[in-house]
């Protein structure tokens, strides 16, 4: 097995601290699924129901390959001192993205199901006065 080691030049590291110290783009959020939840909610409660599930197997994929890479798994031992624990701040925010994510689809779930037993409620009781 080949190893490869790679080390920053002093322009290099002049030009990442640049980088570093400029300021960020905005967030851009590119999620499809997102927007299709978002069209799909005039739609039938059973397409948002799987675009949900989709959402959530995929946030609970992405977690199993965030837990696969332990923070500092491939960092040489002086880079890791040298990176002021941003590897690890990182698995962090992958974590409780994901986690997050699926807690809220979770939730989201539960509402569409208290909503659509009030509405099965609200046609069985309109039934019941049709029928007397």
């Amino acid at each position: 097995m080949i190893l490869w080691l790679w080390e920053i030049t002093d322009a290099g590291r002049a030009a990442l601290r640049s980088w570093l110290e400029s300021l960020s783009s905005p967030v851009q959020i590119r999620d499809e699924n997102l927007v299709k939840l978002c069209f799909a909610g005039g739609g039938s409660p059973d397409l948002v129901g799987r675009l949900l599930e989709k959402r959530k197997k995929i946030f609970s994929q992405f977690e199993k390959v965030i837990d696969a890479v332990l923070p500092g798994d491939r960092i040489p031992v002086e880079e890791q001192a040298a990176s002021l624990g941003a590897p690890k701040l990182l698995f962090r925010y992958g974590k409780h993205v994901t986690k997050s994510t699926v807690r809220w689809i979770d939730q989201e779930e539960s509402r569409m199901l208290r909503a659509l037993r009030k509405a099965d409620e609200h046609d069985d009781d309109g039934n019941d006065e049709e029928g007397s």
